[in-house]
């Protein structure tokens, strides 16, 4: 028997947001129709738990999801309960823009894509709770001596409990 585990649900994830992405970012731009425009997020820009050197080539937007850590749930003597929180983000470098609100709207769009795909896709957790969608806000953080990150997104919490 298959046990659908945190593993799965990443990879679940990525799957996912490989095959939807773009068209909730198609979506968007649609809804908007104006010149703050979002690119699509190519299958090689996917980033899992790990920001490195390789980074350093990427240009425009990227996808980037890992594992958080969850918060103790309350113990219960009757089941074993276990919450996956995993992060979703896309996330550009700071270019250092006159008009760095322009980055910020664009990525609030990005997180509006990502929050449609959870959405529009229910199952996703197999055997999971519904789930439990935080959004984040903006966020910068250094990368090297020189660079600095900007990035949006969700975090997700879903439960499994079993006898």
């Amino acid at each position: 028997m298959k046990i659908y585990d945190a593993e799965q649900v990443l990879r679940d994830l990525e799957q996912s947001f490989k095959d939807n992405l773009n068209t909730e970012i198609a979506a968007v731009n649609a809804e908007k129709a104006d010149a703050l425009t979002i690119v699509d997020i190519p299958d090689d820009k996917y980033v899992f738990m790990t920001l490195d050197e390789r980074m350093l080539n990427f240009k425009g937007f990227w996808f980037q999801y890992g594992l958080m850590e969850s918060p103790p749930s309350q113990a219960s003597p009757d089941n074993f309960r276990e919450d996956v929180t995993v992060t979703l983000q896309v996330a550009c470098f700071d270019q250092g823009d006159r008009d760095r609100s322009a980055t910020l709207y664009r990525l609030l769009r990005y997180q509006r894509a990502i929050k449609q795909v959870i959405l529009k896709n229910p199952d996703l957790f197999q055997g999971y709770s519904k789930p439990l969608v935080q959004s984040l806000e903006p966020a910068a953080y250094p990368f090297d001596n020189k660079l600095v990150i900007l990035s949006i997104g969700v975090n997700i919490t879903v439960s499994i409990t079993a006898n």
